[in-house]
Formats: C-alpha cells, structure tokens, sequence
C-alpha cells in the first residue's frame, strides 16, 4: 500500500488518501500548501510554556503526557472524558484573561488529521453551547468529577469559559516543526490539515 500522498513519477502529479479515497493534485498545490502551513507556523507557532505546558519527554505516549503535561495549578487533565462521544480537550489550562482548550497529539504526521476533526468537533460543541445556556459544558463538569480530575464547583468551571478562549493544537516532536526542518515531516496530509484546520 502507498503513503497517505505519494508522487507519481514523470507526471509532476501527487495522489493524495483522504478517507479511503485517492485523489490527483497537481505538484503546485503540494508546495502552495507547504508555504501555507510554513506561513502559520512562522506566525502561530509557541513553545509548550507559552500556554503552561511542560516540554515533551520523547518516550511519553499522549496519555502519559496529559497526566504531568502542565506546569501550572490553573489546570484540569480532560483525556478520554467524553460528551457527545467528544473528548472536549486533553488538558484545560488558564491564567486570568486567557483559557487554552488544548488538544494533545505525539508526532505530526497523518494523525494530526484526527486531532483537527476532535478540535473542529470540541469548539462547535462549546461554542453552541455556550450561546444556549451551557448544558453540555455542565454534563462534562460532572463527568470530570465524577473521573476525580477537578474539585471546582459547576459555577466555577462555567465562568472559565467566560474568559479568552483558544483552541490548541499541541504536539510532541523530537526536531521543532519549523521551515528548516519541513523535509523532515514528510506527511501532506499533516500540512494540508493544519491549513484547513485554521482556516475552519
């Protein structure tokens, strides 16, 4: 089987697997992609302690990073704690005008295809909810209690999301992903999904 996007010699074409199906695209669009997702990293890209995250040891899994990921008091680890069958986040983290609704993925490869449908999924959850009175947001409190990961009151975890919210992607790669090391992430895929997932 190929790659998740493969050249295909002498034809300057790529064929690229989005949910089970191949398709053709021209050369030129796989580079205008990559200056894209260039451009955005150059822009949006922070280190872990921007938004209170401790550094990534490389032998961590996803769920052994959520448990010890924050460096802050002024967080809740949400890994694997559903509503609506959607994680709503891996880790909440605040300060006092900013809340980082974070969603957490080791590599950047084809996988981040999965975290941008969870972040997708997790803003339009809160964000509709928010406009109606926050009945989801009040299930998932009681779902993070019950699981022993926050003692705040509903009202309390409520007004978090009163403040700036931010929904993140954070990742975990040996070598930062950045324009010098590019070559080494070799997934379109990936590209293609940070692109679309801020344009979204």
């Amino acid at each position: 089987s190929q790659p998740p996007a493969w050249r295909d010699p002498g034809r300057n074409k790529y064929l690229l697997s989005a949910r089970g199906k191949w398709y053709e695209v021209d050369a030129s669009y796989i580079e205008e992609v990559k200056k894209d997702f260039i451009h955005l990293f150059e822009t949006l890209d922070l280190p872990a302690s921007n938004v209170g995250l401790k550094s990534w040891a490389t032998a961590d899994s996803d769920g052994a990073y959520n448990k010890k990921s924050v460096a802050s008091a002024n967080f809740i680890n949400g890994d694997r704690v559903l509503t609506d069958n959607v994680e709503l986040f891996d880790s909440l983290v605040w300060d006092g005008t900013d809340l980082y609704i974070l969603h957490v993925k080791r590599g950047f490869d084809v996988k981040v295809r999965d975290v941008r449908s969870q972040i997708v999924n997790s803003a339009q959850i809160i964000e509709n909810d928010l406009r109606t009175g926050g009945a989801k947001l009040k299930e998932h409190h009681a779902r993070l209690v019950s699981r022993g990961r926050t003692k705040m009151s509903q009202p309390e975890f409520l007004a978090l999301f009163s403040l700036k919210r931010a929904y993140v992607l954070a990742y975990g790669t040996p070598v930062k992903v950045e324009a010098k090391s590019i070559d080494k992430f070799q997934s379109s895929v990936a590209r293609m999904e940070v692109v679309a997932l801020n344009s979204q």
